[in-house]
């Protein structure tokens, strides 16, 4: 996506341009405009990233699960394979820690 492009060289003026997309109605788009802007230091919108988590995809659920590891070095025990009672346990971890952020 061409959000990717925008955010790989962590140009951080570009934020105006990718925030607006952490909106879309395409789930896709709102979860790589929100990968973007963790990627830029921007949290604003992790919580586009930990709403993937409860995807029905199974990839899609891997992808933001490894991206909010590799972005806070925390997993909250989620595993993107675990029965949903179990994700849902970890979820709610990611929930709290999340709505724990400073909002800009």
């Amino acid at each position: 996506l061409a959000v990717n492009v925008l955010c790989l060289n962590k140009d951080r003026r570009v934020l105006p341009y990718v925030a607006p997309l952490s909106d879309d109605p395409d789930a896709n788009v709102r979860y790589e405009a929100a990968r973007g802007m963790a990627r830029l230091g921007d949290l604003s919108r992790v919580d586009v990233l930990v709403d993937g988590l409860e995807d029905d995809s199974r990839y899609v659920r891997a992808l933001c699960a490894r991206f909010l590891k590799e972005q806070t070095r925390e997993d909250f025990g989620y595993e993107p394979d675990a029965p949903p009672p179990e994700r849902s346990v970890a979820v709610t971890r990611w929930r709290d820690w999340a709505s724990s952020l400073p909002r800009r």
